[in-house]
């Protein structure tokens, strides 16, 4: 499992983009990989991506944010994610971080 997408604001992100996992992914393809959160708002480099290796499993922990922000869009975007990867998508909690009661 690899964090994708935002840190916290006193780290860098530069190597937790989706360019730079997919390219993780595609050295080591014999690998299975985790995208930690999806990238969250970065979600949608994979599904527009053409080339996402299928060693790739989305994980959406902290998405629980979202859905409290908009819980509609949240099940679209799941929904779209679902679809482009389908058997390639995990729940988990990210717990204390974020709050599964949401």
């Amino acid at each position: 499992m690899v964090h994708v997408g935002r840190t916290a604001d006193v780290l860098s992100d530069r190597s937790s983009q989706p360019d730079a996992f997919l390219g993780l992914a595609r050295a080591f393809p014999k690998t299975s990989f985790i995208a930690g959160h999806s990238g969250f708002e970065l979600w949608k480099s994979f599904t527009v991506n053409q080339n996402v290796p299928r060693n790739i499993y989305f994980d959406v922990s902290g998405w629980q944010e979202a859905a409290a922000r908009d819980a509609d869009g949240t099940r679209a975007d799941l929904a779209t994610l679902l679809k482009k990867s389908p058997r390639r998508v995990c729940y988990g909690t990210d717990s204390p971080f974020y709050s599964y009661n949401l």
